[in-house]
């Protein structure tokens, strides 16, 4: 059974809103088999991305693409994800979610969920860690909802 990229999402940065079409992985096996063996992710006309929760690593075993990785810490007060780092996943390679120091309060970041994008899109986009990314869904207002 493939995955449902049927969550319309917007992803806000420094560099403005994105539209994305979402797939969630929230249990073990999901996150686990992630995209393995699935076609690319696509670009046009919506870039879909997959969102793995309560993960900050991530593999590409039997994977045919590479892929562009943004690992996000916990909501802070107002509902926004921080981005910790971001990678990029080649074929076969591995990614283990970094800490980030804020450098304002000093406060320490650690990963905590993932997103997975097509290759490129980190780059283009400017997505960098500090960067501030609010997931907006269509049939919930709480992104934390849907996570439970």
């Amino acid at each position: 059974m493939g995955l449902a990229f049927d969550l319309p999402a917007q992803l806000v940065t420094a560099t403005g809103p994105r539209t994305l079409q979402l797939a969630l992985a929230r249990r073990f096996w999901q996150r686990f088999r992630g995209l393995m063996l699935a076609p690319p992710l696509q670009v046009q006309p919506c870039p879909q991305a997959l969102l793995l929760t309560d993960c900050a690593s991530v593999h590409g075993c039997f994977m045919r693409y590479p892929l562009d990785i943004v690992f996000l810490a916990r909501p802070d007060a107002y509902g926004l994800y921080r981005v910790t780092s971001t990678a990029c996943l080649p074929r076969w390679g591995m990614r283990l979610g970094q800490h980030w120091c804020d450098p304002v309060n000093g406060q320490q970041l650690r990963a905590a969920h993932v997103l997975e994008l097509p290759a490129g899109t980190v780059a283009h986009w400017g997505v960098q860690a500090g960067d501030r990314l609010s997931v907006a869904c269509a049939k919930t207002d709480n992104l934390q909802e849907l996570w439970l």
